[in-house]
């Protein structure tokens, strides 16, 4: 098990370099300096794209426990991130990694860089310290899967694993409290989101909310308590102060 999880952290590290190399090859060929030329566009397309292809084939010789579920989609329940079947499979962190990106892509057509090393690290730090939670939560008890989300959301925002964000001028529904800190709003949609969902399948509700919806009503509601619980993240203990806000705010999601 220590080996593999050995493994897992080089293979992720080791993703997390290549990407972080063809970011910077994008943002060069956009970017323009006084003191410096920026790529030409023709040769950062063909490094891009070598680079793009390099990515595919080392990723293609990860564990499969490292790829993303062809099945995935987000949000999932408690129990698709935590559950037995996710934890044998280990498939919290690409599962969440790709949630992140297709959020940042939600907002905004700008490339983003996301450590997925830091997202294996919000996983264990959950692991460790939310245990109880995460168990109350598998077994149904809805106060439980509030607090459970509401530790991820902390453990997110506090990790920061958006490293760099290009922003693009063009996109005109960004939330306007994204730009404080993209960490820490994204973080609070994971949360809600899986909050919203989980809740959702304990009680039955007939019919859900569509996994669209969720989205949608939950980034509403986090841009306009944005204030509030970004003020969690900074007290003396986050994960509660989050719960006490996730749990006023879920009756008026769904």
């Amino acid at each position: 098990m220590a080996k593999a999880r050995l493994s897992d952290r080089i293979s992720l590290s080791f993703k997390d370099h290549v990407r972080s190399v063809q970011f910077q090859i994008r943002r060069g060929a956009r970017t323009s300096r006084p003191t410096a030329a920026p790529m030409p566009l023709q040769a950062a397309r063909a490094v891009d794209t070598l680079v793009s292809r390099f990515q595919s084939a080392a990723i293609g010789m990860f564990a499969e426990r490292l790829r993303r579920s062809h099945n995935s989609a987000f949000p999932g329940t408690i129990a698709a991130y935590f559950g037995p079947e996710a934890a044998e499979l280990r498939s919290f962190t690409p599962e969440i990694y790709y949630a992140v990106t297709d959020l940042m892509r939600r907002f905004s057509d700008g490339d983003c860089l996301v450590s997925e090393a830091l997202v294996e690290e919000v996983h264990d730090r959950m692991r460790e310290r939310h245990g109880a939670a995460i168990s109350g939560a598998l077994a149904g008890d809805v106060s439980e899967v509030i607090a459970a989300c509401a530790a991820l959301a902390a453990e997110f925002a506090s990790v920061r694993p958006i490293q760099a964000w290009d922003w693009a001028p063009n996109q005109v529904s960004l939330p306007r409290h994204f730009l404080v800190s993209p960490n820490q709003y994204v973080a609070f949609l994971i949360g809600l989101s899986i909050a919203v969902k989980s809740r959702a399948e304990v009680r039955q509700d007939d019919p859900p909310l569509t996994d669209e919806d969720i989205l949608n009503l939950v980034d509403l509601a986090v841009d306009a308590r944005f204030a509030e619980l970004s003020a969690t993240i900074t007290s003396r203990n986050p994960s509660a102060h989050l719960t006490k806000a996730f749990a006023e705010m879920l009756p008026f999601i769904a």
